[in-house]
């Protein structure tokens, strides 16, 4: 709801924190919805790896459109910084187990 103001204001901050207690839940729509604000937020190349991590985890649940975009940022970004995507979403997978 904040992600899109509907109801509420719209807040990128607030949306992230719900995403991603969403994502401690296993919700795979934290995890895509993670990926695709740290993608448009272009702040940073980090931003990307980020993102990529998020869309990984979406994609690895089923969620197809985190498969898609995880091409487009995986485009964008350099073989490192592809490789330290995937290392923190290997990290993150190992710490919920």
């Amino acid at each position: 709801m904040y992600f899109g103001g509907q109801g509420v204001p719209q807040s990128d901050s607030d949306a992230i924190r719900w995403f991603r207690l969403a994502t401690e839940q296993g919700l795979v729509v934290g995890q895509a919805n993670l990926g695709r604000m740290y993608f448009n937020s272009k702040e940073t190349s980090q931003e990307n790896v980020v993102a990529d991590k998020r869309l990984n985890l979406a994609a690895a649940q089923g969620d197809e459109l985190a498969r898609e975009l995880r091409e487009v940022v995986g485009s964008l970004m350099s073989a490192p910084e592809i490789a330290e995507a995937q290392r923190l979403a290997r990290e993150w997978l190992v710490g919920r187990e």
